[in-house]
């Protein structure tokens, strides 16, 4: 990498986010690893600065993601028919996915390298976790999960406690009756 364009990122990332820089070094070594453009005054930049202080977990980096893309995950998640408390189960999820390590794992938002906007990467990864989690709901019961009805009734939004117990009291009867009526 140049050493204009090294200056320019320093400079940059120190506007976006001046507590990022205290390590030169390591923000330099970071930047030339996952930053893909040479243009230093690329739009992304700003997101990419974004996303290694959130991956560093600092605090006012997660507060600015939350305010600036939280909107976002919620926006991405709507797109998907559900009850607002699955949506927030999912959302969490999504954070989680985000910003937590797993063992070996790195934080997936580790992975993002500016080759588009954050808001466009978080959507994209919003939905894949929205739709793993939908299709995780919707596989028979394994040892161990959670009740298939129960999972099914969230996917669906059913967030109705009398409609819960209805579903838990009559539900193999209602199933009984209805694979008979389409046998006849």
């Amino acid at each position: 990498m140049k050493e204009t364009t090294r200056h320019t990122l320093l400079e940059t990332a120190r506007r976006v986010h001046p507590t990022l820089v205290a390590d030169e070094a390591a923000f330099v070594t970071w930047i030339e690893g996952r930053y893909l453009s040479e243009d230093p005054l690329d739009a992304h930049l700003p997101d990419v600065v974004l996303a290694l202080a959130c991956e560093r977990g600092l605090p006012r980096a997660l507060e600015t993601f939350e305010r600036e893309l939280g909107p976002v995950v919620s926006g991405a998640l709507t797109r998907f028919r559900m009850s607002s408390a699955l949506a927030d189960d999912l959302a969490q999820r999504v954070r989680e996915r985000l910003f937590v390590a797993r063992g070996e794992t790195r934080p997936k938002i580790a992975e993002y390298s500016g080759r588009s906007s954050l808001s466009a990467w978080v959507r994209a990864v919003t939905a894949r976790v929205a739709i793993d989690e939908l299709r995780k709901a919707r596989r028979p019961e394994e040892p161990g999960r959670r009740d298939a009805d129960e999972e099914l009734a969230n996917a669906a939004g059913i967030d109705d406690p009398d409609l819960r117990v209805l579903l838990e009291t009559y539900g193999d009867g209602f199933k009984a009756a209805f694979q008979g009526a389409l046998a006849a």
